[in-house]
């Protein structure tokens, strides 16, 4: 069994509105699977420029899912 973790980002603008992907028929966070060795910064920094084209500075980890 493989087990693969995921990074998602919440990215809000100054008027209080977030982006969302559309895919597979759902919005949803953009984001993506984590490589072996990155750190969760490192993987959405990585994601967000692969989805978006963004280059974006992880400001604060919300959740690491984690409990």
């Amino acid at each position: 069994m493989e087990l693969h973790f995921g990074v998602k980002a919440l990215i809000v603008n100054e008027a209080g509105r977030f982006l969302a992907m559309h895919k597979k028929g759902q919005n949803e966070l953009p984001g993506g699977r984590m490589t072996f060795g990155e750190t969760i910064e490192e993987a959405l920094v990585r994601e967000l420029m692969e989805e978006t084209g963004l280059s974006v500075t992880p400001i604060k980890v919300l959740n690491t899912g984690i409990t």
